[in-house]
């Protein structure tokens, strides 16, 4: 996911390359963009915040996401 912060919206999109652009209202200042990405990442997928990480890239643009599901296929 390639994250563009303080853009004044929250917005997932597809770009030319199929690479998922992430714009967030925070600054990437002390983890604020982070957490936010972590919050809509898990309200999309109607998970908890605790099942969403980010596995690579916490300080920079380019993020590796980890949705940690046990869910059974019959949830």
């Amino acid at each position: 996911i390639k994250v563009i912060p303080q853009s004044g919206k929250q917005l997932f999109k597809l770009n030319k390359q199929d690479q998922i652009i992430c714009y967030i209202k925070s600054a990437p200042e002390r983890g604020q963009a982070n957490t936010e990405i972590i919050k809509l990442i898990a309200q999309l997928c109607k998970i908890a915040q605790a099942e969403v990480s980010i596995a690579k890239g916490s300080l920079s643009r380019n993020k590796r996401i980890h949705v940690d599901t046990k869910r059974s296929q019959e949830e």
